[in-house]
């Protein structure tokens, strides 16, 4: 539970906690929403599990092999301007 629900549940009055009626509605909602999150969290956790999903321990890990040495990026960016100023808007057929 996070520590502003801890706070409203246990921080104030002497009868315990005193809450306005509109605290309690906004309070019930933040408890929802983190039980939400926790169940989302642990349903990723589990598919990672399955799918033998495991921590990024490098960026060496994230390099791809698929860049041609012999081109530069300069390169690259040219060629995509020149797609991008030849890709005519296309006519939608009636």
């Amino acid at each position: 539970m996070s520590e502003f629900v801890e706070n409203k549940i246990h921080g104030q009055g002497p009868q315990g906690p005193a809450i306005s009626p509109e605290d309690r509605v906004r309070l019930l909602d933040r408890v929802r929403q983190e039980a939400r999150t926790q169940q989302a969290h642990a349903r990723a956790r589990e598919l990672a599990k399955q799918q033998g999903v495991r921590p990024v321990r490098s960026i060496k890990e994230l390099q791809g092999g698929f860049w041609p040495e012999e081109e530069s990026a300069d390169e690259f960016l040219a060629w995509l301007d020149a797609l991008r100023r030849n890709d005519k808007p296309r006519s939608i057929p009636e």
